[in-house]
């Protein structure tokens, strides 16, 4: 033992190289995995007392181990997952054809975080023929080796993460492999995405009727076109396209796409990935068999999209990612109550842009159009309050889309995007992440504002979306327009925001006028929704800030806004809506969202009656009709005269805060010598 190296998987960590014998050696090691080896550099007889491995299992999902394969593609065969034969007698080899650029591949149960490719390469005849490859992880290169000399078994660093394992040749060879071993980490279900059901399919067109799109969502990855593993196949068009829809509005992580190999590989090889019309990637490069992409969106409908004039053929195409939850979902929401600055020839209505027609060719009734005004304008109102996730634009065409260059999209008079370009667009979808109701699009320049139709995709808010309504009662206000407008119009239930003298709340011209309501019992608000009136005026409520218990929580100072929603995250009862200008204060409706609290809390100078009865210290309370103190302090009093019993709720042993005792929370005598302590009941 004077010349030899220490491997752990297959990776040097540790060598020793002396002429000196030794007794015990420790060696340094610092590297992850599971199979040590100790290999001699010598001919000789290795011989070994004892070995000991010093170190730390690693944590649960972290573990570098060999990822178990499964099936391998194009009939190659599959070697021993017992052998490590590197002599072409044990004929447990995979080899090809002389072929040009020969490949193989495999696939591993489970989505995986690749580490290590190990290779085994035969060393009875012709190791050379490995001797110019590249290692590719679902259609991406992740290790390349192109060496003069050859090698008996080699491990690559990988690092990607996927299923599909493929060693390519870049030359014409026999390609003989005869060992692949994949190390690295099985991602838990929770990390790879599941597989989505994908359905309502179509295509530009179908090849024949066979070919139709559906064949590339029956399961069948055959990538081989014949009887039994038909494809999705369109006519030779210009920008051929592909789509499915999921079962509900998803996050969509990755697609896989199963590309034709007996044929025509090169067709797929300039595309895009949409999800709801919008990129998620794209791919411009040589043929493939397998390609999973990155997507990270959030949408329906999957599409696959040609850039070039081709047969578009799909073997299989496969999405993943998780279904969103109700209240992150982004539907398509119904618009309604339309308006827009002028009707072009008084024809060319506003509803055109929501009637559901998305042809892109101009008739009078099937557009919205204006007249050629300044900054024209095309508003619409959703039923519910709505938080608004995209909104999709589609443009005329074949005359004049650069009428679409300079605009913004407004959510309750809120700019929530923009476009300014000096290209025109056909189809275009804007973030936007604004709560409210109208929707309003809004040129900056002087034309015709043409709309071929107008999507929008978000989610209403529902009554306990955002935590449960809360009921308002003894409102007050700073003072009552004409003597009849009531502080009770804002929380009667009517969400009208056109005035009426009973249906709104509105104070005279005052300076920083109030307005005010109480929940039934001190409660968790999380968030206060403001009605703005929208006949006249809504510029009244642009400077203001929400109190709870005199406390501000939130405040608002911008433009106008028809709905607005404020979080708040405070405890309290008396909810306060204060200007900070001299104006008359109007409301048309307000909504308060939360919980009632969950711990008990007292308020100054109220008389505290929860169940609490233990002291901040965590002593129990004593009963109040004790009247002496416990031994030790002397017989002192402890009892509360008579007649504040009944005002202070004295019974049992419960925290109570006494009137006329001074004590400014609730408190109680202890059962030992410290006579009374202070409760833990935090103020609310």
């Amino acid at each position: 033992l004077n010349k030899f190296f220490i491997k752990v998987d297959g990776k040097v960590c540790a060598q020793y190289n002396s002429f000196a014998a030794f007794s015990v050696w420790t060696f340094n090691c610092n590297k992850v995995g599971s199979v040590v080896r100790i290999e001699s550099r010598k001919a000789t007889y290795l011989t070994l007392a004892e070995v000991q491995v010093f170190g730390e299992a690693l944590k649960t999902g972290q573990t570098v181990v060999r990822a178990p394969i499964t099936t391998a593609s194009r009939g190659v065969q599959e070697p021993s997952t017992e052998s490590t034969s590197e002599f072409g007698r044990r004929r447990t080899q995979s080899t090809t054809n002389n072929d040009a650029k020969p490949w193989w591949e495999t696939q591993l149960d489970e989505a995986t975080q690749i580490k290590k490719v190990r290779i085994f390469n035969r060393r009875d005849c012709c190791p050379e023929r490995l001797n110019n490859f590249m290692i590719k992880v679902d259609g991406r290169v992740c290790a390349r080796y192109r060496s003069s000399k050859s090698f008996k078994s080699k491990t690559f660093k990988c690092n990607r993460k996927g299923r599909v394992i493929r060693i390519e040749s870049m030359k014409r060879t026999y390609l003989t492999l005869a060992e692949v071993q994949v190390f690295g980490i099985m991602l838990p279900q929770t990390n790879a995405q599941g597989l989505l059901k994908l359905s309502d399919c179509s295509q530009s067109s179908n090849y024949n009727s066979r070919q139709t799109c559906s064949k590339a969502i029956d399961g069948v990855t055959r990538q081989r076109l014949s009887a039994r593993a038909p494809m999705a196949i369109t006519r030779n068009d210009a920008n051929p396209w592909w789509e499915a829809r999921t079962e509900a509005p998803a996050r969509i992580n990755r697609v896989r796409i199963f590309n034709r190999q007996d044929c025509c590989p090169e067709r797929l090889g300039d595309f895009v990935i949409k999800v709801d019309d919008e990129v998620c990637a794209r791919y411009n490069s040589g043929p493939f068999s397998v390609w999973t992409f990155d997507c990270n969106k959030s949408g329906r409908t999957v599409r696959i999209e040609s850039r070039k004039r081709t047969y578009l053929t799909l073997a299989e195409v496969q999405v993943f990612g998780k279904l969103l939850p109700q209240e992150e979902a982004a539907f398509r929401l119904k618009l309604r109550n339309c308006r827009q600055s002028s009707d072009y020839r008084g024809k060319s209505r506003c509803t055109g842009a929501i009637d559901g027609n998305t042809n892109q060719r101009w008739t009078i009734h099937g557009h919205s159009t204006t007249n050629n005004d300044r900054r024209p304008w095309w508003e619409a109102q959703t039923e519910q309050v709505t938080r608004f996730s995209r909104v999709r634009i589609f443009n005329r065409l074949y005359c004049c889309p650069d009428r679409l260059t300079n605009f913004v999209i407004k959510v309750d008079g809120q700019v929530c995007a923009r476009y300014h370009s000096k290209s025109s667009f056909s189809v275009k979808s804007f973030n936007c992440d604004m709560d409210g109701r109208v929707l309003r699009i809004e040129s900056l320049k002087r034309t015709y504002l043409t709309l071929a139709e107008v999507q929008v995709f978000g989610f209403e808010y529902g009554p306990t979306s955002m935590s449960s309504q809360l009921r308002l009662s003894k409102c007050q206000q700073s003072s009552n327009y004409r003597g009849k407008s009531f502080c009770t119009g804002a929380i009667d239930g009517n969400l009208k925001q056109s005035w009426t003298i009973s249906g709104m709340s509105t104070t005279q011209l005052d300076q920083r006028p109030w307005w005010q309501a109480q929940t039934d019992k001190p409660s968790y608000i999380a968030q206060v929704r403001i009605f703005n009136r929208q006949d006249c005026c809504p510029n009244r409520l642009d400077n203001f800030v929400i109190k709870v218990d005199n406390a501000i929580c939130a405040e608002y100072k911008g433009g106008p806004f028809s709905v607005w929603t404020l979080d708040c995250n405070m405890i309290g009862s008396v909810v306060r809506i204060e200007s900070r200008k001299r104006t008359y204060l109007t409301l048309a409706e307000v909504q308060v969202f939360g919980e009632p609290a969950n711990k008990e809390c007292y308020r100054q100078q109220e008389d505290f009656v929860g169940s609490s009865n233990v002291t901040a210290s965590g002593k129990p309370c004593q009963s109040w009709s004790v009247k002496r103190c416990t031994r030790g302090t002397r017989g002192v009093s402890c009892h509360v005269p008579s007649m504040y019993v009944a005002e202070a709720g004295l019974t049992g042993n419960n925290c109570r805060n006494p009137v006329d005792y001074m004590r400014d929370r609730p408190w109680c005598y202890t059962a030992t010598p410290t006579r009374w302590e202070y409760c833990s009941v935090p103020e609310c």
